[in-house]
């Protein structure tokens, strides 16, 4: 399926969160999936598959609950865009961490969001619901849409 790159909008784990588990910002989150293509990290499926296993795990999201946030991830899944993590993802990832306080993981969406827009020489929605990684973004000079 083509897709316009002018629709694109990059999303952290933090934001597709959200359009699986009922929280803050869900409503707005699920709405700019409708709008944007994702684009995201190729971490993103591990981190959303542990996020679901967390929130089982403590009961705040039922077996049947589970099971469709599970079949519905999949099936959107196919539509996104996900970047992979090279060597100029994790050296940009490297110096992030070296000067600003952000995560591991947050650096790797940071810097893949990052190069993304250099490479592609466009300027893209970065959608998050991590309010240490709006900060980040927004420190980063990226174009941060907050769900949260």
């Amino acid at each position: 399926m083509p897709v316009d790159v002018e629709v694109w909008a990059y999303f952290d784990t933090s934001a597709l969160v959200k359009c699986y588990v009922h929280e803050s910002g869900t409503a707005e989150a699920i709405a700019l999936t409708g709008r944007h293509a994702v684009l995201s990290s190729a971490l993103a499926p591990v981190e959303l598959t542990g996020a679901f296993r967390r929130q089982q795990a403590a009961g705040s999201m039922s077996p049947r609950q589970h099971q469709r946030a599970w079949a519905q991830f999949r099936a959107d899944r196919a539509h996104w865009t996900l970047l992979e993590i090279d060597a100029n993802v994790l050296t940009r990832a490297e110096a992030l961490i070296a000067t600003a306080a952000v995560k591991t993981l947050d650096a790797l969406h940071l810097a893949s969001a990052l190069m993304f827009q250099a490479e592609a020489a466009l300027r893209i929605p970065f959608v998050t619901g991590d309010a240490q990684q709006r900060r980040a973004g927004e420190a980063l000079d990226l174009d941060v849409v907050f769900v949260g």
